[in-house]
């Protein structure tokens, strides 16, 4: 649901699509890379609150999770298409379940029931969802989830970059033939557990604060006899969302050899199958697994440890189910809101909150969050909230790329598609060439050209140096698109002599902008045909300072989602550029390595002189 939710948010500022081809819109106010991330944060968002009935988690979702760059206006933006897709959710349940359409009152796609103590056990005062006591209970249980979520990643990743290099440089046959294997071994072990291990035990009389009519229909009575009903099976052959209600609300017990059994047998199967090329989820799998874990001590204590009977095992259920969880993605305040939502009980927000942050911090101890380690495993330069500790060192010097790919104002038609076929950035400098300023440790390259300095490798003079003054940066879609439509003039006529094009003319083909090599154009290849980019570049980018500190740079980059940030000196001159690959945690570290390095030697050679 949340990847659908991002797909949709995606595909909405387009207003068009491949398959349908007819369908297209005059309407291009949102066609922006800036206003796509925002629709796809709230896609996202839109997509937690449709599967748990959770607005407000899904808007801390996305801010927590799903996105770099955020704002005021975004959160309520996105709040309220969370809160729209949770009541078009609700109005079409109660139509279609109810048959009473107009009832906002139904849950979300996933319902945990609702966590309270029945009239029976009230009277006799044997029920309790939770006291200060348990809180301590609650911490260690969330310990163990952080080792276990720990676990779990670690595991995830030894068999990601498995298939990183054996099954997706495959054919993909391979990849079919790997979920086939993935969903034969998971359906033998579970008819085998369930078979051979599973425990016959009396139905129960109801579900715990469940009305059902019938309670067959909740469990299965797997190779059992009449009026008993299997715990191993009642877990593997439910749905996942029915068979996390079994552990939250069930009057009946489930023995700790079964529980403990489905843990380990499911945690392998869901830590196997997460990465597949299946649309496989994480987050109800990881509820479920926790569940069993939480009901597993809830057992533990009132059989064997003998601890009070009135304890509530379902409450120990959901601390599980959030232990575990909160162990694999390391979120904290959104999973805390969307479990309240989900549970409609506010009263577990305390041991919910308690229980995630212990789960954090044990885990953080050891390894990242799932999410965290696939997106570095794919390259994904997502920017985290700040930078990492004891970069105040760094300057904007020492992580900018110096690699500069740059163009003129005027520069030849043959130049720029001889450019743009040999590199593969997404935005170049434009410069003007001056006769002020240093230009040491700096180096042209030399396959550029210009109408006005048609050898611009040339830039020194007698007595005096000239430099490369930074006047703006363009796009290479714009570039593109500039060609495709021979917005061009001949090197004998006047600048005048150009043809212009609008912004809609512009950004007619976002997001997927023609490729140069797709271009069918002879002209371009005429050195005689110059293209004045001056009414199309940015001529007031953000900029930085050589000088300027790494984390200055790194909360204007992020506040402002910023995607190119120019390094120029006072005056003018561009040095480097900064994109978020140089701002990425592993890189920034790997600088700060490289530094230290830098001043021991320098150190180690002053003491030596």
């Amino acid at each position: 649901m949340i990847h659908s939710g991002a797909i949709i948010g995606a595909g909405i500022p387009q207003f068009q699509s491949i398959t349908f081809k007819k369908l297209k819109s005059r309407y291009d106010f949102f066609r922006t890379d800036r206003d796509k991330r925002d629709f796809v944060s709230g896609g996202a968002a839109a997509g937690v609150a449709a599967a748990f009935g959770a607005p407000i988690g899904g808007v801390l979702f996305s801010l927590e999770e799903g996105c770099s760059f955020w704002n005021q206006k975004l959160t309520w933006r996105t709040f309220f298409c969370s809160m729209s897709a949770t009541f078009t959710l609700n109005f079409f349940l109660s139509g279609l379940d109810d048959n009473a359409w107009g009832s906002f009152y139904s849950p979300g796609l996933i319902n945990f029931g609702v966590f309270q103590c029945t009239e029976e056990h009230k009277t006799n005062g044997s029920c309790r969802l939770w006291t200060a006591i348990d809180l301590f209970i609650f911490i260690l249980m969330g310990l163990i989830g952080g080792l276990l979520g720990a676990i779990f990643n670690h595991l995830n990743k030894r068999l990601t970059i498995h298939r990183m290099k054996h099954v997706n440089t495959k054919h993909f046959r391979v990849k079919i033939l790997e979920a086939l294997l993935v969903a034969m071994v998971t359906t033998t072990v579970a008819f085998v557990a369930a078979m051979t291990l599973g425990n016959c035990k009396p139905v129960p009389t109801r579900l715990i604060n469940q009305t059902t009519p019938n309670i067959e229909d909740t469990v299965r009575t797997y190779f059992c006899k009449d009026g008993y009903y299997n715990d191993m099976a009642t877990l593997f052959f439910n749905s996942q969302e029915e068979a996390i209600k079994q552990l939250f609300h069930q009057e009946g017990q489930f023995s700790l050899q079964s529980l403990s059994i489905f843990f380990i047998c499911f945690f392998l199967l869901a830590c196997w199958t997460y990465g597949t090329q299946v649309p496989s989820g994480l987050f109800v799998p990881c509820l479920l697994c926790g569940a069993a874990y939480g009901r597993f001590v809830s057992t533990l204590l009132i059989n064997v440890i003998g601890y009070d009977k009135g304890i509530y095992s379902g409450t120990y259920s959901l601390i599980g189910a959030a232990a575990f969880l909160g162990g694999v993605v390391r979120m904290t305040i959104s999973l805390t809101v969307i479990l309240i939502e989900s549970t409609n009980e506010i009263s577990y927000g305390l041991p919910l909150m308690l229980t995630l942050m212990v789960a954090k911090w044990s885990g953080d101890f050891f390894n990242e969050g799932l999410y965290d380690i696939h997106i570095h495993l794919k390259g994904v330069p997502l920017l985290e909230w700040d930078t990492p500790e004891g970069m105040h060192k760094l300057l904007a010097r020492n992580i900018m790329s110096t690699d500069l790919q740059f163009i003129f104002s005027r520069t030849r038609v043959a130049v720029i598609q001889r450019l743009l076929k040999t590199t593969r950035h997404n935005a170049y400098p434009v410069v003007s060439i001056t006769n002020r300023g240093d230009v040491s440790n700096f180096s042209v390259n030399q396959n550029y050209d210009d109408n006005e300095e048609l050898d611009p490798t040339q830039i020194e003079q007698t007595g005096q140096v000239r430099v490369m003054k930074f006047e703006g940066l363009i796009l290479r879609s714009q570039l593109t698109t500039l060609l495709k439509n021979n917005i061009y003039y001949e090197e004998q006529s006047m600048v005048s002599s150009q043809p212009n094009i609008n912004y809609k003319t512009l950004t007619a083909d976002y997001p997927r902008y023609p490729d140069i090599v797709d271009i069918r154009n002879d002209d371009i290849n005429n050195m005689k045909f110059i293209l004045d980019v001056r009414p199309y570049m940015n001529t007031t980018p953000y900029i930085v300072y050589q000088d300027t500190p790494v984390p200055q740079v790194f909360h204007l980059f992020r506040s402002m989602g910023l995607r190119h940030l120019p390094v120029l000196d006072h005056y003018g001159q561009i040095h480097g550029i900064i994109t978020r690959h140089n701002l990425t945690h592993e890189f920034l570290e790997e600088r700060q390595h490289e530094l230290n390095e830098m001043e021991d030697l320098t150190l180690f050679r002053r003491m030596h002189e």
